[in-house]
């Protein structure tokens, strides 16, 4: 395990995703097992690939891994379908097997998350289900906390499992996620509702994910679509 901390803060400590092409994609079919056409359309994952900014990438769940104090930049990298390599999902901080802290109340540990969407004029009108700010994968037990997260193409943060039968519990995600401010792109001036087959919210939890979720402000997300009313916290199949 690691930590990882700037030392003067997420305001001049940035990382930052290249161009598209130039992001490495990773396959994580053992755990994002929620992309199969049995979720029915617009309520699954586009595909198990995912290209992370940042990717805590433990083999099991012995390790303890700390980030503090950066602003990590997606840099509007996702790509609209159907281009090419579409059903990708630009994730800001991809969290696998792992326990530790993402941001926190001490001085120049709080994360910034912002721009994991695609790129363009007006970004919010186009969701895919392939951009996340934070997404915790696998038995991670990681707290999530003090984080500002904005501008998303389809939540904040997701907390995806792998399984929802009933002795699958401890093969699926339980982080606890505390005093983030996590702000929808329908704080845009002129900005219009999504009309999606998808979703745009705050906090997903879905698929066997669990966690405990506190004194978080969620705010600016809205679906015109009936189908997937939008809500600032959404919870599908958890």
């Amino acid at each position: 395990g690691i930590t990882l901390k700037s030392a003067n803060g997420a305001a001049s400590t940035t990382i930052k995703a290249p161009t598209y092409l130039s992001l490495t994609s990773y396959t994580e079919a053992g755990n994002l097992a929620w992309n199969d056409a049995i979720q029915g359309a617009g309520r699954a994952l586009p595909s198990d690939v995912v290209m992370p900014v940042l990717f805590l990438d433990c083999p099991n769940t012995g390790y303890t891994n700390n980030v503090y104090g950066f602003t990590i930049d997606g840099d509007n990298q996702a790509q609209i379908a159907p281009a090419a390599g579409a059903e990708k999902s630009l994730v800001g901080i991809l969290v696998k097997f792992t326990a530790g802290t993402i941001g926190g109340n001490g001085t120049n540990e709080a994360c910034i998350i912002k721009n994991c969407q695609t790129n363009g004029a007006t970004p919010w009108l186009n969701d895919d289900r392939n951009g996340y700010g934070i997404m915790v994968i696998g038995n991670s037990n990681c707290t999530i906390k003090y984080c500002t997260i904005t501008t998303y193409q389809s939540a904040g943060i997701a907390v995806i499992g792998k399984n929802t039968t009933a002795g699958a519990a401890t093969q699926n995600p339980i982080p606890n996620i505390f005093d983030n401010s996590i702000r929808g792109s329908d704080a845009n001036p002129g900005a219009v509702a999504r009309a999606n087959d998808g979703w745009y919210t705050g906090i997903l939890v879905s698929y066997g994910g669990r966690g405990t979720i506190r004194r978080n402000i969620l705010s600016d997300h809205y679906n015109s679509n009936g189908t997937n009313a939008a809500n600032n916290v959404l919870g599908v199949g958890a």
